[in-house]
């Protein structure tokens, strides 16, 4: 677990030292600012699934989970709607004109919540009703190599943006819902299907 959450750090919070490598320091500032907008939207969601986690452990209900999860991502989804509406007008209103270059970077990460909060909700909650924690952590490590490879690629070739760091991040986010998803839901459909025949046997 310990490990999982260096991993999970070191692809989720490295991407400014990254760029700083092969970008000026205006990008850099730039995917600085549309990072810590991610960095906030995924604080709203935090204390969802924090307490989801023990619930999920002692009770198992993924129907339960599976309606969080249906909640989540429709308020994630209309939050990034919203801001990829809102957030051009406010920053012209609040920055100067150069700042917009932050905006395709913004439009990004609020993609990349979407993904995030699938993410977050297949992985440990789901673990816990399945009882197969190594997934959860393990998929984090694939998730940090994905990432790293990625950047290393951009490092050596000096081709790395906020853009290119932006979707690199949503990429490795990407990969550990799927494996998550693909390792777990088996079991979690196994486990649903016993449920439903103690609830209504035969």
């Amino acid at each position: 677990f310990f490990g999982s959450r260096l991993a999970s750090t070191a692809y989720s919070s490295t991407g400014v030292l990254l760029l700083g490598l092969v970008a000026n320091p205006a990008a850099v500032a730039i995917y600085s600012l549309a990072e810590q907008g991610y960095r906030a939207l995924q604080s709203v969601f935090f204390p969802v699934t924090q307490s989801l986690y023990p619930y999920m452990a002692k009770e198992r209900d993924l129907r339960f989970l599976a309606r969080v999860t249906a909640g989540c991502v429709v308020t994630a989804l209309t939050g990034s709607l919203v801001g990829y509406i809102v957030v051009p007008r406010l920053l012209a209103w609040l920055f100067a004109p150069e700042w917009a270059g932050a905006i395709p970077v913004i439009n990004v990460f609020l993609v990349a919540i979407i993904v995030h909060v699938l993410t977050v909700l297949a992985g440990y909650p789901l673990a816990a009703a399945v009882r197969r924690f190594d997934v959860a952590n393990r998929s984090v490590f694939y998730g940090a190599a994905v990432y790293g490879i990625g950047a290393a690629a951009m490092i050596v070739t000096a081709t790395g943006t906020p853009l290119r760091f932006a979707m690199l991040l949503t990429v490795a986010e990407a990969y550990v819902l799927v494996h998550r998803l693909a390792v777990l839901l088996p079991p979690a459909f196994a486990l649903e299907e016993t449920r439903n025949t103690d609830r209504y046997p035969q």
